[in-house]
């Protein structure tokens, strides 16, 4: 059996292991790398991918669990009542997937589950891009496509930004704390992409050949990552057909936010690798308990109004092309707060 344990900033830590027969490149995870750890740890939850289920019918401190089979995977998760969660989960692929299950797959509810677990504990996931300049920290919200990373990219290059998030930050008391889910990828992009979108296939197979690399790069320390950083902007980002910022209210843009994560709770962060689009975790939890979802959209609007309380807060347009000068009116914004 293969095992990897992972801490989150101490606050969330879980375990994945590969009990399959299928062990190509199973050693290879550029996702959360950054947080990997040899240390003996208090998991909050464990995902085993697996070719049977082992988890007792009739489990006494179970106080939710759920079986189910989808497009490619079977799934068993079960939540005991001292707030630890076991997700087993059975790949069925066939063809090329069939030798990489573990790798293909591995991923493929980890992102939700930290999520879920962080709730739990009154801290949260946000989806967006942030960074820190100069002691001050931006937060970017919002859905795929509005050049988040694109903005993010721009002002570390340019300006020398610290990394706090790409795709997604950790909010816990108050503090961004940064969370490279892919550092490998995003460091790879900044060297080589003009934006966050590849500029041709070849790009995109040069940085699939870069995630299977071990180790470090020469351009490893191109990122300097930010230390945990109070948020003084928070950023809520629409596409439209021109580019505008405009000040708003927390109130207003929180339902937002909310929204946003929810979506975010059921696409796994490697899809575009995987070619798995949506995990139903959110439905999954729904079946185990109809309560759970409108109690998380609750504990997000708390955790949100809570630690964004003393941040401003803009409404940002961005148009279909992306152009610099939209990190450079973003950045004004930021640098106005002492």
């Amino acid at each position: 059996m293969f095992i990897e344990n992972y801490s989150i900033h101490h606050k969330i830590a879980f375990q994945l292991l590969n009990n399959t027969r299928y062990h190509l490149i199973e050693n290879i995870n550029s996702e959360y790398e950054y947080f990997r750890t040899d240390k003996n740890i208090t998991l909050n939850f464990k995902l085993v991918v697996t070719k049977e289920f082992n988890i007792q019918s009739k489990d006494q401190t179970a106080t939710h669990q759920l079986q189910k089979q989808y497009d490619g995977w079977r799934v068993h998760l079960i939540e005991h009542k001292n707030g630890f969660i076991e997700c087993q989960i059975i790949p069925y692929f066939d063809g090329v997937r069939k030798p990489f299950s573990y790798t293909a797959i591995k991923n493929l509810y980890v992102r939700s589950l930290i999520s879920y677990s962080l709730l739990k504990k009154g801290r949260s996931l946000v989806h967006s891009c942030s960074f820190s300049l100069d002691g001050k920290a931006c937060l970017l919200a919002g859905r795929p496509g509005v050049f988040k990373t694109s903005i993010l990219m721009d002002v570390i290059r340019r300006h020398g930004a610290q990394f706090l998030g790409e795709e997604n930050t950790m909010l816990s008391d108050g503090l961004l704390y940064p969370f490279p889910l892919n550092l490998k990828s995003f460091r790879y992009k900044i060297n080589h992409f003009r934006d966050e979108n590849a500029g041709s296939s070849f790009d995109k197979i040069k940085l699939g050949l870069q995630l299977l690399r071990k180790g470090k790069t020469a351009q490893d320390n191109s990122i300097t990552i930010s230390k945990p950083k109070k948020p003084v902007i928070v950023c809520y980002l629409t596409k439209g057909d021109k580019f505008g910022i405009a000040e708003c209210r927390l109130e207003d843009v929180i339902p937002e936010l909310v929204e946003n994560e929810m979506k975010e709770l059921s696409i796994p962060p490697t899809h575009s690798l995987s070619g798995i689009k949506y995990n139903y975790f959110a439905e999954l939890l729904q079946e185990c308990n109809p309560a759970i979802i409108s109690k998380m959209r609750q504990d997000l609007f708390v955790v949100f109004a809570k630690d964004f309380g003393q941040s401003a807060c803009y409404r940002i347009s961005t148009p279909k092309t992306y152009d610099v000068s939209i990190s450079d009116s973003i950045l004004s914004k930021v640098m106005l707060f002492s």
